[in-house]
């Protein structure tokens, strides 16, 4: 094998590594939980179990775009609509992994925040809270919701975190 083909595997299977074995680190307090768009509904019962324990006083959630899953994006909005949950709620909209990272800066800049918990589904918590960290100055912890993805949603991840690793490494918000 060329030193090139080596390198090859070993990018790709850490990738496939990072991906189908995503780690939590959810401190014990946070500025805010911010949930990523998808999923079936299960983002937001992990968000609300974090935010039930005090993990943060705010929860942050990206309500740009229903291409996920209708029935979990109506969930997210309603939670955006209603007065009588217990914590800030605040709606960012982002209609990628990569622009919802820079909503969830521009909110925590403004606000001054030194650190987030990046909440979304198991196979896609690499890529975003990757995401967050470009875009984002302070520190980046992670929370996953178990989901249930079919293999062609885990390629389709592996193929988004390769683009975001090697032509698409910018942060707007960052500069």
């Amino acid at each position: 094998m060329t030193a090139t083909a080596v390198a090859a595997a070993g990018v790709t299977g850490w990738i496939a590594w990072t991906i189908w074995q995503p780690s939590e680190d959810v401190p014990a307090v946070a500025n805010a939980v911010v949930v990523f768009a998808g999923g079936k509904g299960e983002r937001l019962v992990r968000a609300q179990e974090l935010m039930d324990a005090g993990v943060a006083p705010v929860l942050v959630l990206n309500t740009g775009t229903d291409r996920w899953n209708p029935e979990a994006f109506d969930a997210q909005v309603a939670v955006c609509d209603d007065p009588g949950v217990a914590y800030e709620v605040i709606c960012v909209s982002g209609d990628s992994t990569k622009t919802e990272a820079e909503a969830f800066t521009t909110v925590a800049r403004a606000r001054a925040w030194t650190s987030m918990v990046a909440l979304t589904d198991d196979y896609h918590l690499a890529r975003s809270s990757r995401w967050l960290g470009r875009c984002f100055d302070g520190t980046v912890y992670r929370a996953a919701a178990i989901g249930e993805p079919g293999l062609g949603i885990r390629l389709r991840e592996m193929a988004a975190t390769v683009q975001m690793m090697t032509t698409d490494r910018s942060c707007p918000a960052a500069e």
